[in-house]
Formats: structure tokens, C-alpha cells, sequence
């Protein structure tokens, strides 16, 4: 990812800009982004995840998935793509047609050597301040699932899972999703 301008600009600016191609981009702490495409694993663990969770919900129907690209309006300077995220049927107000206008409950971030960075660092701990429940982030070249929970307003870091192991998620209860079945 690359920061393309120095002032700090707000939704209302990132929504009347023109940008200077065709690429996504992300408002983080007010600087325009832009996101490298992705590569084919990368979409492979998304899509995957995204099936799991899928099936998961036509029996628990707890909810609501959006992939990127889609705006997440986290606050003023604030406007994420992220690769997945969730939104629970009683937080369903958020939803808008052009993009989500609140904070989504549970996300995953699939890293790539351009967004490490931020997904890590900088989103994680917009996402903690915000109130995301539940945070996962999936390391494709350490084959590795970190999963954080929203406890007293913190994350607490409650599990890393390597190459293989189940996903115990407190917002999908029961889900029999292991993390090798994601990791193509």
C-alpha cells in the first residue's frame, strides 16, 4: 500500500474524489491508500473462508457477509476495505447501500506483504477502539490464524493456530471450520 496525499482527508473528501486510477483504496488515519491486487491465494483463503462461514449461516442464520471491495465507515478519517467482515442481525442498521456506516462485528484480514503493516498494527487497533467483536487475521506465508475477542474494550489475543486446529469464534458458536481446509 502506498499513501498517495499529506492532508488528512475525511469520508466526505474520499467519497467526492476522483482517484488518480483504477486501483481500491482504504481512508487510514486520513491518508488515501491504495491496495495492491491481491494474489490468487490470497482470493483462494478468502473465498474459502467465506464458503465455511456460508455454510455455517444457512443453519444459524445469525447474520450478514460482505467481501471487498466495500467501504466500512469506521469513523470521520477512517474507511476500510476489509477482505471479509460480518454483521450480526441485531447490528444490521449499519448497512447502507453504498457501504457500511458502522462497525462491523466480527472481520478477517488476509495478510499480503503490502498490507501486513496495517492490518497488524495500524487497522488492529482502530478496530479494538471501534468495538469489533471478534478480529481475525490469516498469515498465508506463516500459515497461521491469530484470532482476537473484544474483552473490557481490549483485545484479548485467545488463540494462534498453525497449519492446522479448529476456530474457536465466540461469534459463530460451534463452527467446525479448521484452518487447514482454508490454506490451500
Amino acid at each position: 500500500m502506498e499513501a498517495l496525499l499529506t492532508k488528512r482527508l475525511t469520508y466526505s473528501d474520499y467519497v467526492q474524489m476522483t482517484p488518480p486510477d483504477s486501483g481500491q483504496y482504504q481512508l487510514i488515519q486520513g491518508e488515501l491508500v491504495t491496495m495492491t491486487s491481491p494474489n490468487t491465494r490470497h482470493q483462494r483463503i478468502i473465498r474459502l473462508i467465506t464458503k465455511s462461514l456460508e455454510t455455517y449461516l444457512e443453519k444459524s442464520p445469525l447474520g450478514e457477509i460482505f467481501l471487498s471491495p466495500m467501504d466500512v465507515v469506521m469513523g470521520e478519517g477512517e474507511v476500510y476495505q476489509p477482505d471479509i467482515l460480518f454483521i450480526l442481525e441485531s447490528n444490521q442498521k449499519i448497512i447502507e447501500d453504498t457501504k457500511i456506516n458502522g462497525i462491523p462485528d466480527m472481520i478477517v484480514e488476509v495478510l499480503s506483504p503490502s498490507n501486513a503493516y496495517y492490518d497488524l498494527v495500524v487497522k488492529k487497533k482502530i478496530y479494538e477502539q471501534c468495538g469489533v467483536k471478534e478480529y481475525w487475521i490469516v498469515d498465508p506465508l506463516q500459515n497461521t490464524l491469530d484470532l482476537y475477542v473484544l474483552h473490557n474494550n481490549k483485545f484479548e489475543h485467545k488463540i494462534q493456530i498453525e497449519k492446522k486446529g479448529k476456530i474457536p469464534s465466540e461469534i459463530f458458536p460451534g463452527l467446525d471450520l479448521d484452518l487447514e481446509t482454508i490454506l490451500p
